[in-house]
Order: C-alpha cells, then sequence, then structure tokens
C-alpha cells in the first residue's frame, strides 16, 4: 500500500467511527477534559460521568 493510499484509509476510518459513534468523543470527552471531570494519564474516562 503507498502512503497516499494509506492516509486515505486511515482518514476513511475515523470518518467511519464519527458517524457511527455520533462524534460522541468530541461531544462528551473534550468537553468533560475542558470541564476538569477528565485529567489524561490519570486513569480512563469511563465511569467519570
Amino acid at each position: 500500500m503507498t502512503s497516499d493510499a494509506a492516509i486515505t484509509f486511515a482518514s476513511a476510518k475515523e470518518a467511519e467511527v464519527q458517524f457511527l459513534q455520533n462524534d460522541a468523543w468530541r461531544k462528551e470527552g473534550i468537553g468533560d477534559f475542558m470541564s476538569g471531570k477528565y485529567r489524561s494519564g490519570l486513569g480512563g474516562h469511563e465511569g467519570k460521568k
């Protein structure tokens, strides 16, 4: 696989995951990080709500 094909494939998979998850990682994950509910490196995001 060429590097261009690999980048195109990775971009398509990213778009697919965003669609299937309804872009939840941006809506919840980043919002929780910005509000201080989640701090990276200190465990998972699960169960923090």
